[in-house]
């Protein structure tokens, strides 16, 4: 029976054991493996299914044994594709998320480690969204394909790479230290960083956020490796995207559930009793004819030293909280429409009160929530009749990240806020090769120059080609240029030669005091 039937087991390459022999001997029926696999003398394979039962006489002694075989080849590879469907993403081919959440929780321990042995990684690709805006989802779709292949030839074969959403990737490191994986994860940014999508002759230059955990120790369930990976990745969006961010629990900047309440409790506490205060940092014109209109950013501080006791870590000599101290936690815990309606009306007071509405205009940040607030532009209108300021003394600047990634609703918002009679302003423009294509569809009054370009200028002679090439379409376009972050005389020198209408640094001008807001401000 052997020589005539060789049998493996199709999926481990392990030959069977003789299923004769065991009916004799156990005097049962017997079924080898639901992976049989049969060897003809051709080499051949056939997937069967088997059965061998023991032959009894009148008496019930075992006087033989039947053996059945049935080809299930075609069934079986029908299991095997449907099986493999079930697991994979048919876009990426790569584990789909249902796949990965399986192989995760495979990794978690069967008890606490006090060293982690395993790593998951959570990627969110940067600027997708402008893609499927300017060439639709087809070159979402090819996007998404290329990087996967990207991505698939970095890992090892124990790795799991997946698909876990729509722009979303989960990788998962088996035995694999953090030290490692950190630097894994940093090459998979650097590919992309150098990674050019190129669809119908416009070329896209993207990112990734990637958050790190290590499964181990106190990681007890999916869900808190899945949330803790996606905090860090969110902590690396809001450090300026395309990096990496490893979760730690005691990090200052943590955005975990407790330290989140607690900063959500101040935010609410410090817009019902004005406890945020505004600054304000000079725009300085370049060019003479500019100079008749002074124009400034106004910048957010919380002042702590007003709050209760109870002290923040992440706040400076002064008392005042930067932004990042509180927007990344804000914006998480869904309160920055209101921060951004106390802002604008803050201002308007101030300039009620304070200034000349002749001779200053005041550009204001606003965030994603408030381009995606129904009520928002409302809101503005009434604002402004109520303190009977002219419109074009604010500007708004909305962040080119925010802009790209919900590309039509950015044009609706814009559209609107220059139907009030507001300006408009492009924040950081110029982060990725697609900037110029969107262009076109804004309707805006200035582009702020992203700060790392300006940085650069005298030093990199492609820099300061790419800057020129910016300044001359929105010359073209009668827009208004503004570069960021000029911090000395060389900065200044190299984008006045490049023709910019405006700077922003600390070369002309510190962040100063705006005379504080006095009355509370009702929010809805």
């Amino acid at each position: 029976v052997t020589e005539v039937c060789a049998l493996i087991d199709g999926s481990t390459r392990e030959p069977l054991s003789n299923p004769v022999l065991r009916a004799l001997g156990e005097g049962r029926s017997i079924t080898l493996s639901d992976q049989t696999t049969l060897l003809s003398k051709a080499g051949k394979e056939f997937a069967i299914s088997d059965s061998t039962a023991p032959i009894r006489s009148r008496d019930g002694d075992i006087i033989g044994t039947v053996l059945v075989f049935r080809d299930v080849t075609e069934e079986r590879s029908r299991a095997t594709q449907l099986a493999w469907e079930a697991a994979h993403d048919p876009l990426t081919q790569l584990r789909n998320r249902t796949s990965f959440v399986r192989e995760v929780t495979k990794a978690l321990p069967k008890k606490q480690h006090p060293h982690p042995h395993h790593v998951m990684c959570y990627l969110d690709l940067d600027h997708f969204k402008v893609v499927n805006d300017t060439c639709g989802h087809a070159a979402g779709d090819e996007l998404l394909q290329q990087v996967a292949e990207l991505w698939r030839a970095q890992i090892r074969a124990s790795d799991v790479l997946a698909r876990i959403g729509g722009d979303e990737f989960g990788l998962l490191l088996y035995n694999c230290d953090l030290d490692r994986a950190t630097r894994i994860a940093q090459d998979f940014c650097d590919t992309i960083r150098a990674f050019r999508f190129t669809y119908n002759g416009k070329v896209f230059k993207i990112g990734v956020s990637i958050g790190i955990v290590p499964i181990g120790h106190a990681s007890s369930t999916v869900e808190s490796i899945f949330g803790r990976a996606d905090t860090a990745c969110y902590q690396a969006k809001q450090k300026g995207r395309n990096r990496i961010q490893v979760y730690q629990d005691r990090q200052i900047h943590s955005l975990s559930q407790s330290s989140g309440n607690q900063l959500r409790s101040r935010i609410n506490t410090a817009l019902e009793t004005n406890l945020f205060c505004l600054h304000q940092q000079s725009i300085t014109p370049t060019k003479p004819y500019l100079q008749q209109t002074e124009f400034c950013e106004v910048l957010l501080r919380l002042d702590e030293h007003k709050l209760d006791q109870q002290r923040l870590d992440n706040v400076s000599r002064e008392g005042l909280m930067p932004p990042m101290g509180f927007l990344p936690s804000a914006e998480r815990y869904h309160l920055m429409p209101k921060i951004d309606r106390w802002v604008v009306n803050a201002v308007l007071w101030h300039i009620s009160h304070h200034a000349s509405q002749d001779s200053i205009t005041y550009s204001i940040n606003l965030s994603a929530a408030s381009l995606e607030d129904a009520d928002f532009i409302e809101f503005l209108q009434e604002q402004l009749q109520q303190s009977n300021i002219q419109p074009e003394v604010l500007c708004f600047e909305i962040e080119e990240s925010v802009a790209i990634d919900n590309l039509q609703q950015t044009i609706r918002f814009t559209n609107a806020i220059k139907q009030i009679g507001c300006q408009i302003a492009i924040d950081d423009f110029g982060s990725g090769l697609s900037s110029l294509t969107y262009l076109q569809h804004l309707s805006v009054d200035y582009l702020k120059i992203d700060g790392d370009f300006v940085k650069e200028i005298a030093n990199d002679p492609l820099i300061f080609a790419m800057l020129t090439a910016i300044q001359q379409v929105s010359q073209f376009m009668n827009i208004k240029t503004i570069a960021k972050s000029v911090e000395n005389l060389s900065i200044l020198n190299q984008v006045q030669a490049i023709g910019i209408d405006y700077v922003q640094g600390y070369h002309n001008s510190r962040p100063e005091p705006l005379r504080q807001v006095e009355p509370a401000i009702a929010l809805p």
